[in-house]
């Protein structure tokens, strides 16, 4: 294994004591077993310089997010298909994982999301959208949904939406965010009205993450 991923999965435990970092990834080096001793030149060469090794620390927090899902799921028979009642509740259980994975770094989430939407001259919610619709695509593939063309984009969409105001209702309300999540899904239960409602979700989390950027100073 290439020393950057072996320092940036060992880097992810200290998160939740320093936060996305320099710190975690020259902790994280010094404490493999052959204890890496990164010099600036070196540290820049694997993980950018500035606010660009944050944002790789803090990529590579998100994926493994992702990988954590597949460990998450119920025990299903893969060969039958399954019911639109079973993806629900596979979905819910998903999702709410997926919060929990927050909870240990919440103190610190606020502040990654800036980053991720900072990242140029101009305030970029494209890094929010990617984020949601990844855990809505993996989510949905192991939840067994089957959807095709047009329904899937909708499924898609509207979980994503789900997750992403879940999320950001999380920042601000963590004790409450696991029932939110599970009142929005359970309101939308039918995917069809879900798509229905993208507008007004996709408004909430825009205006979410664009009041996160802005209440860390930076952007006006």
């Amino acid at each position: 294994m290439a020393a950057r991923t072996l320092i940036l999965k060992a880097a992810l435990p200290f998160v939740p004591s320093y936060g996305f970092t320099r710190r975690c990834l020259t902790d994280a080096a010094e404490s493999l077993p052959t204890q890496i001793s990164l010099s600036e030149t070196a540290f820049a060469a694997l993980f950018g310089q500035g606010e660009e090794a944050k944002r790789t620390l803090i990529q590579a927090w998100l994926d493994e997010g992702i990988e954590r899902l597949k460990f998450s799921a119920s025990q299903t028979d893969e060969m039958a298909p399954p019911s639109g009642a079973v993806v629900h509740a596979e979905l819910k259980t998903l999702l709410t994982a997926r919060l929990r994975y927050n909870e240990p770094v919440l103190q610190h989430l606020a502040d990654a999301f800036a980053t991720l939407a900072a990242g140029g001259p101009l305030l970029d919610l494209r890094p929010a959208v990617k984020h949601a619709g990844r855990i809505a695509d993996e989510a949905l593939h192991i939840a067994g949904d089957r959807s095709v063309g047009g329904r899937w984009y909708a499924r898609r969409g509207a979980v994503a939406l789900v997750y992403g105001a879940a999320e950001l209702h999380q920042l601000t309300s963590p004790d409450t965010a696991v029932g939110f999540l599970a009142r929005l899904l359970d309101e939308t239960k039918e995917m069809e009205r879900m798509a229905d409602e993208v507008g007004e979700f996709g408004g909430f989390v825009e205006d979410g993450w664009t009041g996160i950027v802005r209440s860390r100073g930076v952007f006006p």
